[in-house]
């Protein structure tokens, strides 16, 4: 096996190896746990980070109109900051017109230009411009800066002896001047993995790819500037990848490898000059952090950066800390949960990325290489204020929520909102597991919300729950006033001519609203409207056997097998069956909507790989409707046009054919145990207030603000029909009406009762295949249903 194919084929079974261990490891993803205070009041000593943007001049000639610039940070440190920045611009004229002198003129001014950024000074303090004040020789690579010198590294090609050699042109930063010139082999260089300074020693990691993968070599510079090579024999299994070294003392680090066995760990001892494998129990704790952010602080810690902050690893100890929450901190948490950490130290962090316009509907989006710099404050200013625990899944906000957060922390003196995430539904998910069928996949995912939602209202219940909860609106069984407060005080009457009410009004239980759908999507059968039944919205059972056999012709857009597609109308319309505590399973819309699943639902759904719902594959075999979840008005325009311009989105079967299910986007829930529910009840009034909004609807997700969505979706008209070809227009006015009249259609929301869907996947099929009357099934079934709503209270 040649060397290449031996490379690429390392690199394949490091990403599988990788997708294992990160879904066995899902369970434990301690990462995924934000460092929530647990205090109820913000002392003056705790955490907090001033921010500095810093404003970098990168020398783009401005006079020249640039089509996009590319910009990226080279490196830090105490002194200077080093970015690179590349203008891309247009080429006038056609190929026919554009002149060899047109063309390297064009190629010339397309150059990186390294800007030097004085941090003492607060300044741009130098330009260097690769192509005119070093003219490298061959194609430029990545630049970087370290230790005091810029590298930039060119690679230029050798045809007759087929190699490509690296040219590294050293530079000091702030003269410009070249302090040297080194050639070193690409092929050589390339077997190096990964390097870390471990106290005074630096260690490189060097994989050979011409031996069969059967170990590597880990090369230690020592103090006195001596190298000595350590050979780690893989003794007998194949190393795919050994790319990561963890200091622990400085003299001692951990090295991780990716093996066909799995992870192993190796301990490195540079004063013995021995590297040995280790108990992989010991250290298996690490592995979520390994396949993540890592970066090697400037202070010799790791540091690991997710959605929630910045932990730093302690392999001594064998804990992350939190070193920086971004709740701890005034810029826009979603912001930095897509920059990269460029420094790390104890008390302050660089971190920079790319910042975009917000908004799904704008032409020629502008994107703004931003770095921040964030500093350990003596004091935090929110001192006093009472602590209001915010749950969100893996911690992770959208913008414009993150920016609610951060207005609601700045306008309240007695309330401080902090994000955790103490509760992920990945935590009761085996990743491990296969499923062939939809029907498995819901059973599945029916209990893990069950399981989750179990443990945040057993919190809730002994006021150790979170006071805000975000997004729990599929978890039904919190829609209860022991557990969540309603939350109709904090919204208020509303317009109807505003605002869409039948959202509200169906997102409440026995008239308490416990969940606020902030952004929504309509569930249900998309296709015209001439399908519908008497309601005009939707189908009673009857008119969807008639709809099923003549234009879906036999092929049902609802997939499911008999147990779950039960379980699913059940829910739909389970205010029928389920009335102030009390299940009712006796009466005849039960028993008909039984009867229809056994004479018209398949006893399985089909396996995975028949796409009945995929609009493409629709459109392809001409089908008429669709099942679908729509979202976003561009999912509505695009799946309109895709059925010849079907407009309707209707309600699947039920006893009274009622309109399409409405699922939770984003919801906001307060605790009923919550510190000061008027104080989250401010948050709740936010998340509703006009402009949080029209936020919302720009960025393409259905609010309940019916102004707001109208004007988002003419915006969105417009976009769509000026990047059309065609001479017609194909969205109008006519498509915001219909876009209107559908969500005001919905009947309900989508909030699944897990437990009690579970009851029935478990108990009805006795009477699909015939093993008890329908009757013996519904007494069996009722009791267990009525015994869980009882232990709720």
């Amino acid at each position: 096996m040649n060397k290449l194919l031996l490379k690429i084929c390392a690199v394949l079974m490091i990403i599988a190896v990788a997708v294992s261990t990160l879904a066995c490891n899902k369970k434990n993803n301690v990462d995924e746990t934000a460092a929530f205070s647990g205090e109820d009041t913000i002392s003056a000593d705790f955490p907090w980070f001033e921010n500095k943007k810093i404003n970098i001049d990168y020398g783009i000639d401005e006079s020249k109109p640039a089509v996009s610039t590319g910009v990226y940070l080279a490196g830090a440190d105490d002194k200077y900051i080093v970015a690179v920045a590349t203008a891309y611009y247009e080429l006038l004229g056609d190929n026919s017109s554009v002149s060899d002198s047109d063309m390297q003129e064009y190629e010339a001014s397309i150059t990186p230009i390294i800007s030097v950024y004085d941090r003492v000074a607060d300044q741009t303090v130098n330009h260097i411009n690769v192509k005119k004040d070093i003219s490298p020789e061959g194609v430029i690579d990545s630049i970087e800066y370290a230790d005091g010198r810029i590298i930039v590294p060119s690679l230029k090609y050798d045809a007759s002896s087929n190699k490509t050699t690296i040219i590294e042109t050293i530079i000091d930063p702030l003269s410009g001047n070249v302090l040297d010139n080194r050639s070193v082999d690409a092929d050589e260089k390339n077997t190096i993995v990964c390097s870390r300074n471990v106290g005074e020693y630096k260690t490189e990691i060097i994989m050979d790819w011409d031996s069969g993968l059967t170990g590597f070599t880990v090369r230690v510079y020592s103090p006195d500037g001596n190298s000595r090579d350590i050979y780690v024999d893989g003794n007998g299994i194949q190393i795919f990848s050994a790319n990561v070294i963890l200091p622990v003392t400085d003299t001692t680090a951990l090295i991780y490898a990716e093996t066909e066995k799995g992870s192993m760990y190796y301990s490195l001892d540079l004063e013995q000059f021995s590297a040995v494998s280790t108990n992989y129990e010991e250290y298996k704790w690490l592995d979520p952090y390994i396949n993540g952010n890592l970066t090697a602080g400037a202070d010799g810690n790791t540091y690991f950066a997710s959605s929630l902050g910045i932990s730093r690893l302690d392999l001594e100890k064998k804990t992350a800390e939190t070193v920086f929450d971004y709740s701890w901190c005034s810029i826009n948490r979603h912001t930095l949960n897509f920059f990269y950490v460029a420094e790390c130290k104890e008390d302050s962090f660089l971190l920079c990325g790319n910042v975009s316009q917000q908004g799904s509907f704008i032409k020629d989006v502008q994107s703004e290489f931003v770095i921040y710099e964030f500093k350990k404050a003596s004091q935090n200013p929110h001192a006093g204020k009472t602590v209001l625990e915010l749950y969100a899944a893996n911690g992770e906000l959208d913008y414009t929520t993150a920016d609610a957060v951060i207005r609601f922390n700045d306008a309240n003196s007695g309330y401080y909102i902090q994000v955790s995430d103490r509760y992920n539904l990945n935590s009761y998910i085996d990743y491990n597991l296969g499923f062939n069928s939809q029907d498995e996949a819901d059973e599945y995912n029916l209990s893990a919300k069950t399981k989750m939602s179990n443990a945040l209202a057993i919190d809730i219940i002994n006021g150790n729950g979170p006071d805000i909860l975000l997004d729990t609106g599929s978890f039904g069984l919190l829609n209860n006033s022991n557990y969540l407060a309603d939350l109709t005080p904090y919204v208020g009457t509303l317009d109807p001519d505003k605002y869409y009410t039948n959202i509200i009004d169906g997102a409440k239980y026995d008239g308490a609203l416990y969940q606020l759908p902030v952004t929504f999507a309509v569930d249900g059968i998309h296709t015209n409207s001439k399908y519908a039944g008497s309601s005009g919205k939707g189908f009673t059972l009857a008119e969807y056997e008639e709809f099923l056999k003549g234009a879906l012709n036999g092929k049902d857009v609802i997939v499911a097998g008999q147990a779950v597609c039960f379980a699913k109308l059940f829910s739909a319309e389970s205010d029928l069956f389920i009335k102030d505590g009390k299940a009712d399973f006796t009466s005849p819309e039960f028993k008909e909507l039984a009867r229809y699943v056994m004479d018209n639902v398949p006893q399985n759904s089909s396996n995975w790989g028949v796409a009945v719902n995929d609009i493409t594959i629709a459109t392809q075999e001409g089908r008429c409707a669709i099942y679908n979840s729509c979202g976003h008005i561009s999912t509505y325009f695009y799946d309109t046009e895709a059925l010849s311009g079907a407009t309707a989105i209707l309600g699947i079967p039920s006893s009274d054919g009622r309109g399409p299910l409405f699922s939770p986007g984003r919801t906001v829930a307060v605790s009923a145990q919550a510190k000061n529910i008027d104080a989250c009840g401010e948050f709740v009034k936010l998340l509703l207030s006009d402009d949080v909004q029209l936020n919302f609807a720009m960025c393409d997700r259905l609010v309940v603000n019916r102004e707001a969505i109208r004007q988002a979706a003419k915006t969105a008209v417009d976009y769509y029909n000026s990047g059309s070809s065609d001479v017609r227009k194909m969205y109008s006015e006519e498509t915001i009406n219909d876009l209107d009249k559908v969500i005001l259609s919905c009947s309900r929301m989508n909030s699944t009762d897990s437990a009690l869907s579970i009851i029935l996947i478990e108990e009805m099929p006795a009477y699909f295949t015939g093993q008890k009357d329908l009757d013996s099934v519904i007494s069996i079934a009722q009791d267990r249903a009525q015994k869980v709503l009882d232990e709720r209270g």
